[in-house]
């Protein structure tokens, strides 16, 4: 009791240590306040509850096995999901699946449902016997899976295609009480962090010195222990399928793909002139991208962040799952991400060396590199390098530097042209080889083939279909001028199968009902995809809630937080995901170099992560989002930095395009805005006696 007694007394005294918030500071709390309690979700509806038991029947004849894909299964069970029996379900686990087999009065296993789709297959096969799916009332079907040929059907659990009825509702809403509480407390520890930061006077950049090498050492070593440590239990690495794709083709020298980024291929074959084994790449990029995060914390030591915050936040950021699983995963994702760090540093850099009198052009050529060198690994950052160089310039510009400015602009500028068409002379006329002519229509037909003669690419096409797809599912009348084109494609029943979460729906929707064959494919989509860009523009302008209702959809992952809330959102990748068989000759099978044990915690701490009530916290870019832009705005106001202005511009950038064209909720895209915003969010400790 003394002791609440004395926490309430201690914040007392700091909210009453006389310094004031002015009416701007007042506002900034305010309006972060209410945007980080709304973005908590605690007032959302209850969620529904589905339960499924599923058994072989009591007359099956015959075993009945039941198939989790990936790592569903483990991911379940931890999460309480699914409940499996003690005894009578035998485990066999493969690389890509786990079934689940039983024997007849076996005891039913349970899968468990708040309302998030939980799809597992039934196996298909010559003796195999009767399940018994009941929902949560006891309301039984039974399915007979004895096939003459081996397939699998899935069962739905959850969700709007729910194979079983709902059996329940959970209230999870908050109190009234509780919720204005949390409000307070949220409001009281942004006031907190405000009065803080203003205790700190106007003071100049610190000077050169007063941070050495010891400490960069210090703040780098956490993170280059935790990425080893994954590395070393995931040996040569964590490999999804496009970049065990792009591996092999940096190898074999043959033709690249261009949505895998012909540069980041380019790139990669750099390494293989080392190594075939790409753990040599992820070593590099690992070591930079530790180095590079130290360097940034180093800048904001001179800018009054204490060491002792400086050294919590680079433990912090080791220990969470997030950046040794990214800066361990193969591909472009990781390269661009260490572009954009050092891009980061350098820009603190220049300015604080602007301010001491002593540029170094070695900061200067380090931004140009890094900035262009982040585009060219991944095409999305691209909009942000640029804004972010042409804000720079002239900044340059009316610092009295002007040759030094449009310098900077004119060699990013011939660099980010020069360097692309480089890669497009030495990738074979940067393209994949068009599929041959077929006659074959349906699933036959690929969709996704080449992008040679497109108007828009690939990548526009993506947003052509998913955008059209959610109008017919919208149920607004569209005109037949503007779906001809559409139907003349695939019937309106194949457009209907549409998730706001992932265009791959509409893709595999419209090529399931795909009415044209390769050849009539590929010459109509050269010859209309223009057309259809703008009939989907005709339906957006008499329709723009569709546009919006889709954005807002897609794009809540990177502002809503979602207490204990968890939407479709891929995470990262933990071993081979789906990898090439061409990518295990070329780098083995994956493995672990450290013992077993080691593997397995990283993989129990990471599913541990992803639970419901944890994800909100690791996997959500919001929360760190708005206490980033917070410490940052606030910090802005008294030292009025323009390098923490231009620091900060590059991932409100970011978050923003990524917004508008995110193809689906993947943590990846997000996590070097999200990084550098945890980063900012050390200003909330600047003091004088740094």
């Amino acid at each position: 009791m003394s002791q609440n007694i004395w926490r309430v007394g201690k914040v007392k005294e700091m909210l009453s240590d006389g310094v004031s918030l002015s009416k701007k500071h007042w506002l900034i709390v305010l309006i972060f306040s209410i945007v980080i309690y709304l973005s908590l979700g605690l007032g959302g509806a209850p969620s529904a509850v589905y339960r499924a038991s599923i058994a072989p029947a009591e007359d099956s004849n015959g075993p009945v096995k039941v198939v989790f894909y990936d790592s569903q299964y483990e991911d379940y069970l931890a999460s309480g999901a699914l409940q499996l029996p003690s005894s009578g379900w035998r485990v066999a686990t493969a690389s890509d699946s786990t079934t689940l087999t039983a024997e007849e009065r076996s005891p039913p296993l349970v899968i468990y449902s708040e309302g998030e789709p939980i799809t597992i297959g039934l196996l298909h096969y010559a003796d195999a016997g009767v399940v018994r799916v009941a929902d949560g009332n006891n309301v039984a079907k039974l399915i007979s899976l004895r096939r003459s040929s081996e397939s699998v059907s899935n069962i739905t659990v959850g969700g709007k295609t729910s194979d079983v009825i709902q059996s329940g509702i959970v209230d999870k809403q908050f109190s009234v009480i509780a919720r204005i509480g949390l409000f307070f407390f949220i409001f009281i520890l942004l006031v907190l962090i405000a009065k803080t930061q203003l205790r700190c006077n106007p003071c100049r950049l610190g000077q050169a010195g007063t941070v050495g090498w010891g400490e960069v050492a210090c703040f780098a070593i956490p993170l280059l222990v935790s990425s080893t440590f994954v590395l070393l239990a995931y040996w040569p690495g964590n490999v999804a399928y496009d970049a065990s794709l792009q591996w092999h083709q940096a190898i074999t020298r043959g033709n690249m793909d261009a949505p895998l980024g012909i540069s980041a291929t380019l790139f990669l074959r750099l390494f293989t002139h080392v190594s075939t084994n790409p753990s040599w790449v992820i070593v590099v990029q690992s070591s930079l991208s530790a180095l590079g995060v130290a360097f940034i914390l180093k800048e904001l030591r001179f800018r009054g962040v204490p060491r002792w915050v400086a050294q919590t936040f680079s433990l912090l950021i080791a220990i969470q799952p997030q950046y040794p699983l990214f800066f361990t995963n193969l591909g472009k994702d990781a390269l661009s991400a260490v572009g954009i760090i050092f891009m980061a540093w350098s820009l603190l850099s220049i300015v604080r060396e602007l301010k001491t009198g002593r540029l170094r052009y070695f900061s200067l050529l380090v931004f140009i590199f890094s900035a262009v060198f982040s585009g060219m690994m991944r095409v999305n950052v691209i909009p942000a390098t640029v804004l972010t160089t042409v804000f720079f310039s002239i900044f340059l510009f009316y610092q009295g530097r002007r040759n030094i400015g449009l310098v900077v602009l004119f060699v990013f500028v011939l660099s980010a042209i020069f360097v692309p068409k480089v890669s497009f002379l030495l990738s074979d006329e940067g393209q994949s080889t068009e599929v041959a002519s077929s006659d074959v229509k349906s699933s036959n037909t690929q969709i996704i083939s080449h992008d040679k003669g497109l108007p828009f690419g690939l990548f526009g096409n993506f947003y052509i279909y998913h955008l059209f797809s959610a109008a017919v599912n919208s149920g607004v009348t569209l005109q037949e001028a503007d779906t001809r084109l559409f139907f003349q494609i695939a019937p309106r029943n194949a457009w209907e199968k549409y998730d706001c979460f992932m265009t791959d729906t509409t893709f595999i929707g419209v090529s399931e009902g795909m009415l044209l064959n390769q050849s009539q494919y590929s010459i109509f989509l050269k010859e209309h995809q223009a057309d259809l860009a703008v009939s989907i523009f005709n339906i957006l302008r008499k329709n723009p809630s569709i546009f919006i209702d889709r954005q807002v959809c897609i794009s809540k992952v990177l502002w809503y937080i979602g207490y204990k809330q968890k939407p479709f959102q891929a995470t990262s990748t933990l071993g081979y995901d789906n990898v090439t068989n061409e990518f295990k000759l070329i780098a083995g099978n994956n493995g672990s170099l450290i013992s077993e044990k080691s593997r397995s915690a990283i993989h129990k701490y990471v599913l541990w992560s992803e639970k419901k009530s944890n994800f909100w916290f690791f996997w959500k870019p919001a929360l760190v989002f708005y206490m980033g832009l917070f410490c940052a705005l606030v910090c802005l106001t008294v030292k009025r930095d323009i390098g923490l202005l231009l620091l900060l511009f590059l991932p409100i950038v970011m978050i923003c395009v990524l917004a508008l064209v995110i193809p689906f909720p993947a943590y990846r895209y997000a996590y070097p805005a999200t990084l550098l915003m945890t980063l900012l969010c050390t200003l909330g400790f600047v003091s004088t006696d740094s």
